[in-house]
C-alpha cells in the first residue's frame, strides 16, 4: 500500500477521473467493439437506428444540399435506369403499333432493323429526325462563370462568355418573375433553328447549342457527361475560386456531347394506301388549321374593335384553359362587349371577360352622360369640347340654372356654357330680378356672415349668371344695389357705417366669384327698413343682413328686346 501499488492505484484513479483519457480509451476500442457486436447478431442496430435516422433528419433540415451532393452520382444513374426500362417499354409499344404499316419504306427499315439488330422504333426515329449539336458550354452553377466552352469546327462562336452569361440571367429571370423554388430550372430555349438544351447539377451546368430537333434520349447524354464532371472535378469545385483552368480536363466529356444526325437518300413513293391515310390526315390538319387561323383572326378583329370603343380599355388578352379571355376597364355607358361577339362569330362559352368600372372622360361618353343626367329640353342641342358643354336652341330658366350648376360636377366637364341658350326675354329678366331681390344674406355681430351663408351665396351667383345672360347682347345696363341693414342697436352713425361695411363685404364676395365689378353698388340703410320676425318673437337678428336691389334699364331706342 505505500510502495509501487499505490502509485498504480493513483494512475488508475486519475484514468478514471479524466474525461479526455477516457474518451481516448473508449475512441481506441469502439471500433473493433461495433465489429464484433455487429458478428454477433447484438442489439447494436437496433440501439443506433433511432440516433442516425434524428441526425439525418436533422441534417436534411438544416440544409439538404450536402446530401443532395452525395447522392446525385448514385440517384442520377438509378433514376435514368428506370426512366430507361420504362421508354423500353413505349418504343416496344410504338413497335407492335407500326407492325400494321404496309408502305415499301417501313419494309426497307424492318431489313435494316433486322441486319443491324436494332428495334424497328430506333430505325424509324434515326431516318426522321435531324440534327446536330453545335457548341457544349459548361458552367458554374453558383457564380454563372463559363468554366470551359467546346465546339465544332463548321461553325464560330462570337463571345462563349457572353453566351453563358445570358443563360444565366435567363435562368435567374425565369426564377425571379414565375417564383419557382431555387432547385427549379429552365431546360429548353429556342431561337429560331437553334435550340439550347440545360442540363443543371449541384455545382455545374451543361448547356448544348443543337441546330434541329434532337432525340430526347440525347438528354441522357448531357446527364452522363454532366455526372462524370460532377465526379472527375470533385476537388476543383470543392476549392474553386474563379480559376476555370483547372477544368480544361473535362474537355473530352464536353466532346462526347457532340452528335448529328442527317438524314438519308431521298425516298420513292409510299404505298396508295398510305398516301391516302397520310392525305387524310393532312386535310384534316389544314382544315383544323383554318379553322384555328379563321377563329384566331376573328379574335384579333374583335380585340381591335373593343379598343377603338370610347368607355373601354382592354389592358391585357390572351388564352387560358382552351377560352379566349380579356380584362380592362369599362365605362358604364359604354357598350356592352359579350353583346358583339356573334358580330365576330365568336361564341358567348369561347370568350372570358372582367371589367373594372370607371368613367371615361373623352367627349362621346361625357356627351352621353350630360344628356341622360341633365335630360335637355327637345328644342336644346348639346355638344361638349375640350371639356366645356355648350347648350344651344330655346330652354325654359329654370333648366338653365340647374345645367349650370350641376354640368361642372360631370366627369369629363368642367364649364357649362350657356350663351347660345335663347333664354333672354322679359318675362325671365323679371323671374330673375324677383328672385335675387328675396335673397337675403344673413350676418353675426360685426360684419361677419352668419353660419350657412356661403350655399346662399352660390345660389346668389347662379341667379346673377342667369341674369347676365338674359340681358347680354341687348345693350341694357343693369345695376345691382347691395344693401346692408343693422338691428337698433348702438347709435344711428355706428349702424350707418357697419350697414356699409356688410354691403361691401358681400360685394366684394360676389366679385371674387365672377360678378362683373360694374355692377355692383354696396350701399348702408343703417336701423332703418322694416322689421322681419324670426317666428320666435325675436326682430333683431333678421336685421342684421344684405338685401339687393335690381335695377335694368329699358333697351334704347332701335334695339330688339331680348
Amino acid at each position: 500500500l505505500l510502495g509501487r501499488e499505490k502509485q498504480q492505484l493513483e494512475g488508475l484513479q486519475a484514468r478514471v477521473e479524466n474525461p479526455a483519457l477516457r474518451a481516448q480509451d473508449v475512441g481506441r476500442v469502439l471500433p473493433q467493439a461495433v465489429v464484433l457486436a455487429s458478428s454477433r447478431g447484438s442489439n447494436l442496430t437496433a440501439a443506433l437506428a433511432p440516433a442516425v435516422e434524428a441526425a439525418l433528419r436533422e441534417s436534411v433540415r438544416r440544409d439538404p444540399t450536402p446530401l443532395v451532393n452525395a447522392v446525385f452520382p448514385i440517384l442520377g444513374p438509378a433514376i435514368r435506369k428506370a426512366v430507361a426500362e420504362a421508354l423500353g417499354r413505349l418504343v416496344q409499344s410504338l413497335n407492335q403499333a407500326l407492325d400494321h404499316s404496309l408502305s415499301l419504306r417501313s419494309w426497307r427499315w424492318r431489313l435494316e432493323a433486322a441486319r443491324t439488330g436494332r428495334s424497328f422504333a430506333e430505325v424509324l426515329l434515326a431516318h426522321t429526325l435531324i440534327y446536330r449539336v453545335e457548341q457544349v458550354f459548361l458552367i458554374h452553377q453558383h457564380t454563372g462563370l463559363l468554366l470551359l466552352h467546346a465546339r465544332i469546327p463548321q461553325i464560330q462562336a462570337e463571345d462563349p462568355a457572353m453566351v453563358s452569361g445570358m443563360l444565366t440571367a435567363i435562368q435567374d429571370f425565369a426564377r425571379d418573375s414565375f417564383h419557382v423554388s431555387a432547385g427549379e430550372t429552365l431546360h429548353t430555349l429556342q431561337v429560331g433553328e437553334l435550340n439550347v438544351w440545360v442540363e443543371a447539377g449541384p455545382q455545374l451546368a451543361l448547356a448544348a447549342v443543337i441546330r434541329g430537333q434532337a432525340p430526347a434520349d440525347y438528354r441522357l447524354t448531357l446527364q452522363t457527361a454532366l455526372e462524370t464532371i460532377h465526379r472527375d472535378q470533385a476537388a476543383p469545385l470543392e476549392a474553386f475560386d474563379g480559376d476555370a483552368a483547372p477544368f480544361e480536363l473535362a474537355r473530352p466529356h464536353l466532346e462526347s456531347c457532340f452528335q448529328a444526325q442527317f438524314a438519308g437518300a431521298s425516298q420513292k413513293r409510299s404505298s396508295a394506301r398510305l398516301a391516302v391515310g397520310l392525305a387524310l390526315v393532312a386535310a384534316l390538319l389544314a382544315a383544323w388549321a383554318y379553322g384555328a387561323a379563321q377563329k384566331r383572326r376573328h379574335w384579333l378583329a374583335y380585340v381591335d374593335w373593343l379598343r377603338a370603343q370610347p368607355g373601354i380599355v382592354v389592358i391585357e388578352t390572351g388564352k387560358r384553359s382552351g377560352k379566349f379571355f380579356l380584362a380592362g376597364l369599362r365605362d358604364p355607358l359604354a357598350v356592352e362587349p359579350a353583346e358583339s361577339l356573334s358580330q365576330f362569330q365568336l361564341e358567348p362559352g369561347s370568350v372570358t371577360a372582367r371589367w373594372e368600372p370607371y368613367h371615361a372622360l373623352g367627349a362621346p361618353l361625357a356627351l352621353q352622360r350630360a344628356t341622360l343626367l341633365l335630360e335637355p329640353p327637345p328644342d336644346v342641342t348639346l355638344r361638349v369640347q375640350d371639356g366645356v358643354l355648350f347648350a344651344k336652341g330655346a330652354a325654359p330658366a329654370s333648366w338653365a340654372d340647374a345645367a349650370r350648376l350641376r354640368a361642372p360636377l360631370l366627369p369629363g366637364i368642367h364649364a357649362f356654357d350657356s350663351t347660345a341658350l335663347d333664354i333672354s326675354g322679359p318675362d325671365r329678366v323679371a323671374e330673375l330680378k324677383d328672385a335675387i331681390e328675396r335673397t337675403t344674406i344673413f350676418f353675426d355681430d360685426g360684419a361677419h356672415l352668419a353660419s350657412g351663408q356661403e350655399s346662399a351665396l352660390d345660389a346668389l351667383v347662379s341667379q346673377l349668371a342667369g341674369l347676365r345672360a338674359a340681358v347680354e347682347g341687348s345693350g341694357r345696363r343693369t345695376r345691382i344695389a347691395v344693401v346692408g341693414h343693422t338691428d337698433q342697436t348702438g347709435t344711428e352713425e355706428y349702424n350707418l357705417r357697419l350697414s356699409r361695411q356688410r354691403g361691401e363685404h358681400v360685394a366684394n364676395l360676389l366679385r371674387a366669384r365672377g360678378v362683373p365689378a360694374t355692377w355692383l353698388a354696396p350701399e348702408g340703410a343703417g336701423a332703418s327698413g322694416p322689421s322681419r320676425s324670426d317666428g320666435n318673437g325675436g326682430e333683431q337678428p333678421l336685421e342684421r343682413r344684405v338685401t339687393l336691389r335690381v335695377v335694368v334699364d329699358r333697351p334704347p331706342p332701335n334695339t330688339p328686346a331680348p
